[in-house]
């Protein structure tokens, strides 16, 4: 694994779960713990492209993750069913992919000369996102 780079990050997967479980109306709590985050592990300023286009970035495909969930597939939070859990596995997965791939595209924009891609793409919850999504979501709703 390349420096830089965490194995998983599961604010993510609990910020997923919190949408899915108590709806939309839990999307300004995921915003601020994506800012808090970005000020407090990330030393953001508050104000700056980064926090504020990544904050909206990562919580917009969180929350359009969660609404396909409830809304399109109508799985059971419980996920009582393989099919629910594949289908959480498979939403999950392709939305922190785009989440990811945006991240890395702001990144680009901003520093385009000093970016490099694997640590880029791991600020932006590339891989971190899709351990914990794959692994303690299911885990934890599936015990």
């Amino acid at each position: 694994m390349w420096s830089g780079v965490s194995a998983w990050y599961p604010p993510s997967g609990l910020s997923l779960a919190m949408l899915i479980g108590f709806g939309s109306s839990y999307m300004p709590l995921v915003m601020l713990g994506g800012v808090i985050a970005g000020v407090l592990n990330y030393h953001q300023s508050l104000f700056s492209f980064n926090t504020i286009g990544a904050n909206l970035a990562v919580s917009g495909g969180y929350w359009a993750a969660a609404f396909v969930l409830r809304r399109v597939f109508e799985i059971d939070w419980r996920l009582r069913s393989m099919r629910d859990v594949f289908r959480l596995l498979a939403v999950s997965l392709m939305s922190s992919c785009a989440v990811a791939f945006a991240g890395v595209l702001m990144g680009v924009a901003i520093t385009p000369s000093t970016v490099r891609i694997p640590a880029c793409f791991d600020h932006f919850g590339g891989w971190g996102d899709a351990v914990t999504l794959a692994s303690l979501n299911s885990f934890c709703w599936c015990t």
